[in-house]
């Protein structure tokens, strides 16, 4: 047995659990397994031979030397272990860890990974049985951050890791790293100072703090959770060409944009292809609502990526689908055909979207800014209130059950509802031409939108209410997903220089400090959103507070991502 390796390696620091606790200075036992320079002996494998393990110098988090995982490989499993004993076997031979509480090692992740999972191998007579492992935990449950480029420490409490019948604690020898690839899976993961320590109580601030970057973790997290985007589509359906996959590729490609990660390109084209064969049909879209027009802004940006002509065929399909789209007397869409006569404030942002990102890339003749102009306009003139808030919908017909019989209006503002509107006029910009006439028209309804967001607020959170302009009021809650649109529209306004940065930013400061509170890691190492409202429109204001709070809803995961990402961004 080589103890002089582990004698060696025996630690002893102070006052860190005396930190944690704030109680009396004790001391701490470590025993590092590995560090590169004073622990640095040892032997891996990979698994497929595309894939290595190894120490090497360009990267590490204390001296000079780490370990680098780098791996390669498409939907399939990429794994890679570490034995610090070179492979060698006996009853004799490991690491004693009875007396430890804790596993912990240090990881910075480059390029496109996975969940990362780890697990523990004690030695034996014969190397690598089943009997030997330790159940596999996601590094991701420890340290929500570990994906963002930057270097951390991963703390697992052993107990976490489950001994299988036939393992011996005293004789460890070995830690596995691996996880599922997706598509042209492609990056490394360095890892340095793998180590035990007796540290008690709950995990050190290293293992606690708060992702850097929420917007990554949140984005990874769906595409783990969802990692073929054809599934993202209401439950018991199976059309995925409709706005919640629509939106969720929208918030993808600011992804891409903001950290130059291809793997938020990947997934909008691995969509996008699963929506438009090779000769450019789109066979799943339908004009029979406005919420099926949004899949067009994706198509139409990677036609821009790639200027493949299917895409553009399929484009010109989605656009000709307004031709002879049902419109109220005024012009104004129909929010379906399931909704007669019925203008939404969220329905307008589904089509226009498209029509806007149509406009600017495709349209030579202008007419697709002069529609959504004209569409953003109507909405404006049917549902704005004085304060600049527009309630969710109107009712030519006066029939809906929701609609005031005298001016068939919605009864109340509902966070998610205009928050379609609030990201669409934080965008629409980036397309319309400022010699359009609408252009100013349109900017001041920002202005006035912005204002009269920035004065219901809530004061406590930084968030925003589900009947929104109601926030003080009896039963009303602070909903996830329009918070993260009104964040998205504020920076976004803020960095165009559209609003002023010394009246607004405290706003999005506050709101920013709250949404993040919103994001909750689940037993199974995921991401889940709490407080999310994606409803239809209600008859009171009774109704919309007595929505149920749900987890984890599209919007929310596109809205979170968008709101924080824009302040995330370099």
């Amino acid at each position: 047995m080589q103890s002089s390796q582990i004698v060696l390696a025996v630690i002893t620091f102070g006052l860190v659990a005396a930190e944690v606790a704030g109680g009396t200075p004790v001391s701490v036992k470590r025993l590092v397994v590995w560090d590169g320079e004073q622990a640095n002996i040892g032997a891996g494998w990979a698994n497929p031979t595309t894939s290595t393990i190894k120490p090497q110098t360009a990267e590490a988090h204390s001296g000079k030397t780490a370990l680098e995982f780098k791996f390669k490989g498409s939907n399939e499993w990429l794994g890679a272990g570490w034995n610090w004993f070179k492979f060698k076997t006996g009853t004799n031979v490991g690491t004693d860890t009875s007396a430890m509480k804790n596993l912990s090692f240090w990881i910075k992740t480059k390029g496109k990974a996975g969940n990362l999972q780890v697990n523990l191998l004690c030695n034996g007579n014969v190397l690598d049985t089943p009997q030997e492992h330790t159940v596999k935990v996601a590094v991701s449950k420890y340290c929500p951050r570990f994906p963002d480029g930057r270097w951390h420490e991963v703390v697992i409490p052993l107990a976490d890791l489950n001994h299988i019948k036939g393992f011996n604690p005293k004789i460890i020898s070995e830690i596995h790293f691996g996880f599922m690839a997706g598509k042209d899976t492609d990056g490394s993961f360095f890892i340095d100072d793998i180590a035990f320590d007796d540290r008690a109580g709950d995990p050190p601030p290293a293992a606690q703090t708060a992702p850097t970057n929420y917007s990554v973790v949140v984005a990874r997290s769906f595409i783990e959770r969802v990692p073929d985007p054809n599934n993202i589509h209401w439950v018991g359906q199976n059309n995925s060409f409709s706005w919640q996959a629509g939106y969720i590729m929208f918030a993808m490609e600011k992804m891409w944009r903001w950290t130059g990660d291809p793997t938020y390109f990947n997934y909008i084209k691995k969509y996008v292809d699963e929506q438009v064969d090779d000769q450019g049909n789109a066979s799943r879209f339908s004009s029979n609502a406005l919420d099926n027009f949004l899949p067009g802004y994706a198509i139409t940006f990677m036609y821009e990526q790639t200027k493949e002509e299917k895409y553009k065929i399929a484009a010109n399909r989605v656009r000709n689908g307004f031709i002879n789209y049902p419109r109220n007397s005024d012009g104004s869409f129909w929010h379906g055909d399931w909704a007669r006569h019925q203008l939404w404030v969220d329905g307008v942002f589904m089509g226009q979207m498209f029509l806007a990102r149509y406009g600017g890339t495709l349209d030579d003749s202008g007419d697709s800014f002069g529609e959504v102009a004209k569409q953003m306009k109507l909405a404006l003139q049917h549902c704005r209130k004085p304060d600049g808030l527009l309630l969710h919908g109107w009712d030519e017909s006066k029939q809906a059950s929701w609609a005031n019989k005298e001016t068939g209006l919605a009864p109340e503002v509902w966070s998610e509802g205009l928050g379609w509107y609030a990201v669409l006029i934080a965008d629409v910009f980036d397309y319309l031409p400022k010699s359009h006439p609408d252009y100013p028209v349109l900017m001041s309804a920002l202005h006035k939108l912005c204002l009269g967001l920035k004065e219901v607020q809530d004061p406590q959170t930084g968030m925003w209410c589900q009947v929104v302009d109601k926030c003080g009021q009896p039963g009303n809650w602070n909903e996830t997903s329009g918070t993260g649109m009104y964040l998205y529209l504020f920076k976004k306004a803020i960095d165009k220089g559209y609003l002023s940065s010394e009246e607004y930013s405290p706003v999005v400061k506050k709101a920013y400090e709250g949404i993040i509170k919103k994001a909750r890691l689940n037993e199974k190492g995921l991401v889940d959103l709490v407080d999310c409202s994606s409803i239809g429109i209600q008859n009171n204001y009774q109704a919309y507070i007595s929505q149920p709070k749900e987890v984890s809803t599209f919007a929310a995961f596109g809205s979170f991502i968008i709101g924080t990402g824009i302040m995330e961004k370099p």
